[in-house]
Parts: C-alpha cells; structure tokens; sequence
C-alpha cells in the first residue's frame, strides 16, 4: 500500500505544463488503475473460491465483479495504447511532413535566381 502513496505524490512534484509531461502522468494513473483492478479481479476470484462450498450464489456474485474488474483492467492498458499510437502516429505524419518539405527546399531554386523554364514544355 506504501507504493500507491509514493505513487500520488510523486505526481504532486510533477508540473504537467508540457505535453510529454501530461502523457506521462495519464500512463502513470491508467497503469496504476490497471495494477489495482488487476488485485482486485485476484481478490475476487480466491474470495469466490473460498466461499464455493458454502454460498454458490454469493460465489457467483464475486465471480461477475471479478470479470468487471478485469474488464476495467483490459480498458485502462487499451487507453494507453490507443494514446502510445495517437503520439506515434502524430510524430510519423510530422517526419513525413518534414521530409516532404526538405524535399520542397531541395528541389525549389535558390533565392535571388529566377526558376529555369523548360523550353520544349513552352512550344509544345
């Protein structure tokens, strides 16, 4: 229990002003939610185990919050994925843009001369 609290504040010394800063901070809190439900399903599922013999119907019931935990835990890492591939997809469109532009900037002519006119093109 001494980590969650270490966790937390850990997170109040973090000024999430940039934006790399502020990813981090929701990867740190969706992996923590995923890490307690995760215990959670774990919980439930032994507690169900144990109380079987005595209340099927009660076992029953930890069970299905089990599953919800687990549910839960799956949603919280797809989030991250989803954001992990949302930053890689924006930083690949901008190398993409980069380049394309750097290709603009090698094919344009220098400044100061005028651009060679294709004289066949012209006539034609």
């Amino acid at each position: 229990m001494t980590d969650m609290t270490t966790s937390k504040a850990h997170r109040k010394d973090r000024d999430p002003g940039k934006p790399h800063e502020i990813r981090a901070l929701m990867r740190e809190i969706l992996v923590d939610h995923a890490v307690s439900l995760d215990g959670i399903f774990t919980d439930f599922t032994d507690h169900a185990v144990d109380v079987f013999q005595d209340s099927p119907f009660a076992s029953q019931t930890y069970l299905r919050l089990a599953m919800r935990a687990q549910t839960g835990c799956r949603a919280a890492l797809q989030a991250v994925v989803r954001a992990d591939q949302a930053v890689e997809a924006a930083a690949a469109k901008e190398a993409r843009k980069a380049a394309a532009s750097g290709l603009d900037a090698a094919i344009a002519p220098p400044a100061g001369k005028p651009a060679r006119r294709n004289r066949s093109a012209a006539t034609h």
